[in-house]
């Protein structure tokens, strides 16, 4: 055995030594896995307190470890003195100023849940006032974190109100739907988030430069951050959005969230989903111009605010499909290939795809295509056919099929009859029929002549020969 066969026979047996060894004892991953995440700051409402199972404060430790594994996570409120008290749960226990808790991880990859922590105002304080929480966290390897939440007394509570249905939108038309925000909370809210998501349809006309868009599976969103203060009591309205929708929805709608001064969950969970760029335009403004301030507060009192509002728009779709047809005569004049179709000329996609009705003049013989099959019953039942165009449903697709005629004396110029339908409303009936002359020269036509009337159309589809007669006698009268 050569010394690198040797080599490699020595270095398999102690990998697998070591994996056995390392499987029985938990592994522990990267100390620098263990961070906070949540909200810098927190509000307390100084005259409504929060029952006993919710909290105040928004912080979750983060770390990848591969078993469950205890962290350690004291709170600090040598600095809230005067200004707030913390409860925690029976899982912690606590001095004068300091409470220890331990908690315990979830499964592989999940964050330790900090319980409900639980701030109060201290007797004597009053809204405005703040003081700093110090929280602290160690780890299963010893790794510590550490991390300061400014407490804010009272706080903003922003809400949107209620946006009128939108009726009669007009598909990539720019609508302006009323924004108007208010603060009911108790502190001023120096800067505003606002959110507007949606799902596939809605359409950012304008790219505002204190914007950032992005698109996530079925779904579109862009955050805004408005450096404008809104006072307490103060309503205001929102500059106009341009939202537009594509129109391949009867009945859509757009969300809005809010949260005020700093980033919520909402918007960080949307950062993980989306890909998000800036916009570039002009700014999005409340009307006044923007005040930026450094110190910009707590957040929004979540439990007194709605900062989520949904608004509903119904599109006016059009949509409209076209019937197509061209025969072309070999050069014998007896035999052809006649080709029927569909177009989607939209601007909105079809729900479902459209069907080809087509009659041929007594004397001509076809076998169908495949996608099309013999239709109707009674004379006409050998010459009536459907095919299904359903491919055709996007904007600016079409769907053809090829007939391969043969003729007798009686079909030579004899007129065959194409019919598409749409199984939902039509914008434009004037483009759904058509007429083909079987000669012996190329013919090429669109749906351009005369709606079809209802009872036309019945016969087409069902006893095509109806259809026939009628406009026999229309050109004779003529």
């Amino acid at each position: 055995m050569t010394p690198i066969r040797l080599a490699l026979r020595f270095a398999t047996a102690v990998a697998v030594t070591l994996g056995l060894t390392c499987a029985a004892v938990p592994a522990v991953a990267d100390e620098q896995e263990l961070a906070f995440e949540g909200s810098p700051s927190a509000s307390v409402h100084p005259w409504d307190p929060l029952p006993n199972d919710y909290s105040n404060l928004d912080l979750t430790v983060t770390g990848r470890y591969d078993w469950r594994y205890d962290v350690q996570v004291s709170f600090d409120t040598r600095d809230l003195t005067g200004i707030a008290e913390l409860t925690t749960d029976s899982n912690c226990s606590h001095d004068s100023t300091v409470h220890v808790c331990l908690r315990t991880t979830g499964l592989e990859g999940q964050g330790w849940w900090i319980g409900h922590p639980m701030l109060a105002v201290a007797s004597g304080a009053r809204p405005g006032d703040s003081g700093v929480l110090h929280v602290t966290a160690t780890g299963p390897t010893g790794r510590r974190i550490s991390k300061d939440v400014t407490v804010f007394i009272g706080g903003t509570s922003l809400r949107i109100k209620p946006i009128p249905p939108q009726p009669n939108v007009l598909p990539s038309a720019a609508t302006n739907p009323l924004i108007e925000i208010v603060n009911e909370g108790t502190l001023p809210a120096n800067r505003v988030l606002l959110v507007v998501s949606g799902q596939d349809g809605l359409e950012f006309q304008e790219h505002f430069a204190n914007c950032q868009y992005g698109d996530g599976f079925n779904r579109t969103a862009a955050v805004c951050t408005i450096e404008s203060q809104i006072a307490p009591g103060e309503t205001v309205t929102l500059d106009a959005l341009r939202l537009g929708f594509t129109g391949d929805e009867r009945a859509t709608g757009a969300r809005f969230h809010l949260a005020a001064n700093v980033e919520d969950r909402t918007i960080s969970a949307l950062r993980t989903e989306f890909e998000f760029e800036p916009g570039s335009g002009p700014r999005l403004t409340f009307g006044k111009p923007e005040t930026p301030v450094t110190a910009v507060g707590g957040p929004n009192i979540t439990r007194l605010a709605a900062p989520d509002t949904d608004a509903g728009f119904a599109v006016g779709i059009r949509r409209d499909i076209e019937a197509v047809g061209r025969w072309a005569p070999d050069d014998d004049g007896r035999t052809g290939t006649l080709t029927v179709g569909a177009q989607n000329n939209g601007p909105a996609k079809l729900m479902s795809g459209p069907e080809v009705y087509l009659l041929l003049p007594e004397g001509a013989t076809t076998l169908p295509p495949v996608g099309c099959r013999p239709r109707g019953a009674g004379p006409a039942a050998d010459r009536s056919f459907v095919c299904d165009a359903s491919s055709a449903q996007q904007e600016g697709s079409g769907k053809t099929f090829d007939f391969l005629l043969r003729l007798t004396t009686a079909a030579l110029g004899g007129p065959v009859e194409v019919y598409a339908r749409l199984p939902e409303p039509d914008a434009d009936q004037l483009n759904d029929s058509l007429n083909l002359t079987l000669g012996a020269r190329t013919a090429t036509s669109s749906g351009a002549g005369p709606v079809v009337g209802a009872a036309a159309v019945a016969a087409l589809i069902g006893v095509l020969a109806v259809l026939t007669v009628r406009r026999r006698r229309s050109r004779t009268r003529r």
